[in-house]
This record gives C-alpha cells, structure tokens and sequence, in this order.
C-alpha cells in the first residue's frame, strides 16, 4: 500500500514537471503588463502594443492557444512578443503547429506585425518537425 502512493506521488511530480515544460507562467493581471516582466531565456507574448494586455511565458511552446492560460485565451490575441532565448521560434496560425508561420529571431522584441492577432500555436524551431517555418 505505502508503495503505491509512493507511485502515484511519483507520477503527479512527473506530470506537473512535464506541464510545467509547456507553459511556465501567465500574469493574470492585464494593468501592470510590461516587457520587464519577460524572464531571461523564455518566449513572452503579449495581448496588446507595446507589450501591454495579457501576458505569458514559455520555455517549449503550446500547441493550442485555445486552451486558457491563466484564465485568458490567447488564440488570435497576441501582438507582441520577445524572444529572449538563444533560439528560433515560429508562430502559427493554426494549432498543432499547422498553417502559415512566421520565424521570430533570438532576441527579437517587438510587433508581430502579419501575425497580429493570428497566432494559434507556438513552438521553439527545431528540424525537422517545423520545416514550415
């Protein structure tokens, strides 16, 4: 018996790592966003210009903005971004990392200019998955 909570508290640390991978954060609070509030190697994504709205953070991606973060859906909502990893990253306009992508530069902070309000999925760019971007 004592085996068997030990797995299953095993298996909860695992699934919340693994979640955590996903997506790292959301500020919940629209009013004090700011492009300060960007940590050191992540992806962050704003609602609006410049760099304010609804804000998240990511170290992978999400492959379906639809799903709520911290409450707030940011399907189709993100103008701006900031690339503050050592990577490439693409934007989709579909989910599951489908459709017309944008390429978005490491170090890159700013206006998603045609992806404004477009974007549906995410992801660092890594071959050869993500040839489309």
């Amino acid at each position: 018996m004592r085996t068997s909570k030990l797995r299953r508290a095993t298996l909860a640390g695992l699934l919340s790592v693994a979640v955590a991978g996903t997506l790292l954060a959301a500020a919940p609070n629209a009013a004090s966003a700011s492009a300060s509030q960007c940590p050191a190697s992540y992806f962050c994504v704003w609602e609006h210009s410049p760099f304010t709205g609804r804000f998240a953070y990511f170290s992978i991606g999400s492959d379906d903005l639809r799903r709520p973060i911290g409450g707030f859906v940011f399907d189709n909502k993100i103008t701006d971004v900031w690339n503050r990893t050592n990577q490439l990253w693409c934007l989709f306009d579909g989910t599951n990392y489908l459709g017309p992508a944008k390429r978005i530069a490491a170090g890159y902070k700013g206006y998603t200019f045609e992806f404004n309000d477009r974007t549906s999925s995410l992801h660092y760019y890594y071959a050869p998955r993500f040839m489309t971007c």
